[in-house]
């Protein structure tokens, strides 16, 4: 059945409903026929029967009452049989033209491949059904672009990334080559540039690994977050020691996977620190609402842009590239962050300092005695 067209489906379901119908309007009518011409008649024979009046009593009236014959039902039967054959072919065509709507989409939803993903259906009209799924198509298209453009920047981010490394690492490499005596010194330049290029592709190839980590991992660790936020603060003191922190961590447990999280919530605090300004000032807490734990990071950074804040958690996206470069990283942190904390079933949201720089917002739910039995099992 499955292979069969939804036209030819159709005119076969309509079929075995006409002739449903048939037979019970061909039985209905035999049995009638018996019936009410046997129950009027007396006998089976014809007869005539004389009625008498009290005005003529010499008069009457004669009746004929006969079986129906074989000629009779071969007349009904042939009948049906027109009108069923002759509505099957009815019901056939009629389905072929009320498809042809459906005809349509599909030859324009086959005309679309993977390099028209930006193009969408707009130049159709029919019933509600088929308009709906035009627009379902059309929602469908736009996800999948989306989706794609997203791999192509990533592909793209990642190659540029390898490639400026390796490039300096070459370009580096050829002018010692070149040289007929190198210098001690040179050489010396040479391997340090070899070296912080090196640990760069390092750090871009874990963070991949990263990425394509974060699924499979299990979240059943019990996180006390205010804790868990005081180490990583204690960390990046000591890379940043020039900036002035205010510490606010009140005592909220989440279940997650701590490993995962850490990574997630380090990442904030470290751009926090990488992108702020001189004598600048970071704000970390960690506060309880009813049901979730929220955590801030606050800084007076450089900030971003309205637009850059759209594709901050995008991976690669930086808004000033050369300035990145300078400080370092790929532009991965954030999108780990945001892929991490989403795989929790937690929320991140960015929105502008009120005096000058980044509020980043984490909210994940609080750990329960449920979680934790479920977790266990």
């Amino acid at each position: 059945m499955s292979k069969i067209s939804l036209r030819m489906r159709v005119t076969l379901i309509s079929a075995v409903t006409l002739i449903a119908a048939c037979l019970l309007l061909a039985a209905l009518i035999i049995y009638s026929s018996k019936v009410l011409i046997i129950d009027f008649t007396s006998s089976p024979k014809s007869e005539s029967t004389q009625v008498s009046s009290e005005d003529d009593q010499d008069s009457t009236v004669e009746f004929e009452y006969t079986y129906p014959g074989r000629k009779f039902y071969r007349y009904v039967d042939i009948s049906i049989l027109a009108v069923l054959g002759a509505g099957v072919v009815a019901v056939y065509f009629a389905t072929g033209f009320a498809l042809r709507p459906v005809n349509t989409l599909c030859s324009k939803i086959s005309e679309i491949d993977v390099t028209k993903t930006g193009q969408r259906i707009d130049d159709f009209t029919a019933g509600k059904e088929l308009n709906d799924l035009k627009t379902a198509f059309n929602q469908l298209l736009e996800r999948t672009d989306e989706a794609i453009q997203r791999e192509k920047r990533f592909s793209a981010g990642a190659a540029h990334e390898l490639k400026t490394p390796l490039t300096i690492i070459k370009t580096n490499l050829d002018v010692i080559r070149l040289s007929d005596k190198p210098t001690d010194e040179e050489y010396a330049q040479t391997i340090s540039v070899v070296e912080d290029q090196t640990d760069r592709m390092t750090k871009l190839v874990k963070d991949l690994f990263a990425m394509t980590a974060l699924e499979g991992y299990e979240i059943s660790d019990t996180v006390h977050l205010d804790l868990m936020m005081g180490q990583i603060v204690d960390e990046c003191k000591a890379l940043a020691p020039d900036i002035h922190w205010q510490i606010s961590l009140s005592p909220c447990t989440v279940t997650a996977n701590e490993v995962m999280i850490k990574h997630a919530l380090s990442n904030l605090v470290q751009n926090a620190v990488k992108y702020n300004t001189a004598d600048g000032s970071i704000a970390v807490s960690v506060r309880n609402d009813e049901t979730a734990c929220i955590v801030e990071v606050a800084d007076t950074g450089i900030g971003i842009s309205e637009e850059a804040a759209q594709h901050i958690f995008e991976p690669f996206y930086r808004e000033d590239k050369s300035r990145s470069r300078k400080i370092g990283g790929a532009g991965l942190g954030l999108a780990i962050a945001y892929d991490i904390i989403t795989d929790h079933g937690g929320t991140i949201t960015y929105h502008p300092n009120q005096t000058q720089g980044s509020v980043f917002v984490v909210k994940l739910q609080k750990h329960s005695l449920s979680q934790s039995c479920c977790a266990a099992d």
